[in-house]
């Protein structure tokens, strides 16, 4: 097999049509390293024939050659479903960038399959900033009718529940369906990448059992199986965004004080991580309903040429229907939520506007008791400055009595009767009463000792408390 090295630069013309083929399969060598696996052991394509019950394995590059080169040298007319499977949003598909090539050029597949593929080297954090966009068609027109070729490509989004001690015990995955079908053998060639475990199981049974081979079955009819399956998550995926709301609101409903409200900063921030998961999810569901209209699209493309019966186009026309129309109920659920929560973010906003206003108006008074408590202070502090400067003054005149009280004692003394100066050159002469006078101020002294003393042990009585007892025992 020749040219395959050099998809998508190297399909006819008709198939490229306006397709920027270089940018493409410059984007594709870029993308490479974190798209595919490079280990032969992690290599795992899978392949069901119609007919036969068993899945074929091909590991290699080379096994794949052969199995494509045999099939179309016995012109095995039977559809065949590619399922590629990748282990979880993080890690790379498990296929060679080679033996994709080579798939993709063999069955001469459009080149808008590629921006499919690309959707899967864009997972960089946990939160989904890229979403499954863009639902491609291609239709191509052989000499004869019976030679036209039908091609469409498109992501699709589901939920898994996983574990339930995650904070989050939801997961997102996407998938991407790719099918090739051929009117001169109405048959078609599918390539699934990361569908669903229990969907693959389901279209494997139905490749097996030959379903949509026969004139009364429409040949797209694996695509309804594909987004019936992919739906089912959905309805109680939204209900428990529905419940963490109604948690969020309970927590503000009950009428009460600000003060007594358990609400901060992080309340608001978990609802605002749930708006982003509820518009993500408002995101996702139309972007499904966009693929269904293409879809529809597509089959009455068939219809027109001639391709299925109009009994069986409107047959699959009522099922994709029915799948829109549970689609815009989810849609409207999810605006439902979204609104409520604007009300939650209200609520939560106005809580905690006025906590802020009491903690500013109880600011204000601390404020106001710290500001007359300083005054206060200053006050005391001027007047304990008086006051030591009062207690120095005393001081200095205490220190200045007792300095002349010496001086006046023995000036008093001089001044009584008991002593006589007779006259100049005579001695000083000294009256026999003057041992009254020894007496009696010898009596006052000591009679003003024992006064004080009894005075301050009656003092030191009065100021005595049981802590001191119990601090000298």
């Amino acid at each position: 097999m020749l040219g395959w090295e050099k998809y998508p630069i190297a399909l006819p013309h008709s198939v490229r049509w306006v397709d920027d083929v270089y940018n493409l399969g410059k984007r594709l060598e870029q993308n490479c390293e974190c798209l595919f696996v490079s280990e032969p052991s992690k290599i795992q394509l899978e392949v069901s024939i119609q007919g036969i019950a068993k899945t074929v394995d091909i590991s290699t590059i080379t096994y794949l050659e052969e199995f494509l080169m045999m099939g179309d040298a016995v012109e095995d007319v039977r559809t065949k479903i590619f399922m590629i499977s990748q282990r979880n949003a993080w890690t790379r598909l498990k296929i060679s960038s080679e033996m994709f090539m080579m798939l993709c050029h063999f069955y001469r597949v459009f080149p808008k399959f590629l921006e499919c593929v690309f959707r899967f080297s864009l997972k960089t954090c946990k939160t989904e900033e890229y979403f499954s966009g863009g639902c491609y068609r291609l239709v191509h027109e052989g000499e004869k009718l019976s030679s036209t070729i039908f091609q469409i490509s498109y992501n699709i989004r589901y939920f898994k529940l996983g574990r339930s001690d995650m904070e989050d015990p939801w997961l997102s995955y996407q998938c991407s369906v790719y099918q090739n079908y051929s009117h001169q053998s109405n048959t078609s060639t599918w390539i699934l990448i990361n569908i669903p475990i229990e969907t693959r199981c389901h279209l494997e049974r139905l490749n097996s059992e030959g379903e949509g081979s026969s004139q009364s079955d429409h040949p797209m009819v694996m695509h309804l199986h594909l987004l019936l399956s992919c739906e089912t998550n959905w309805s109680p995926y939204i209900g428990y965004l529905g419940g963490e709301l109604s948690l969020m609101n309970q927590a503000i409903s009950f009428p009460k004080r600000c003060t007594e409200f358990d609400i901060d900063i992080s309340n608001s921030l978990s609802l605002a991580l749930l708006r982003r998961k509820l518009e993500d999810a408002s995101s996702l569901l139309s972007t499904n309903l966009d693929n269904a209209s293409t879809l529809l699209e597509h089959a009455d493309d068939m219809q027109q040429r001639g391709m299925v019966s109009r009994e069986t186009n409107e047959r699959f026309r009522s099922e994709v229907r029915q799948y829109q129309l549970r689609i815009r109920c989810h849609i409207r659920n999810v605006q439902k939520h979204i609104c409520f929560s604007e009300v939650v973010h209200l609520l939560i906003f106005k809580i905690m506007d006025l906590r802020s206003g009491e903690l500013l108006t109880k600011n204000s008074s601390s404020r106001d008791i710290n500001k007359a408590s300083a005054s206060e202070k200053m006050a005391m502090i001027s007047i304990a400055h008086e006051s030591k400067v009062g207690s120095q003054n005393i001081k200095f005149l205490t220190l200045i009595s007792l300095i002349y009280l010496p001086i006046s004692l023995v000036t008093s003394f001089f001044g009584t009767q008991l002593l006589q100066f007779p006259g100049e050159g005579a001695n000083i002469v000294v009256r026999k009463q003057t041992w009254i006078y020894v007496v009696i101020t010898t009596s006052l002294v000591l009679c003003t000792s024992v006064f004080v003393q009894l005075w301050r042990r009656r003092e030191r009585k009065l100021h005595h408390t049981p802590a001191e007892d119990s601090a000298l025992v």
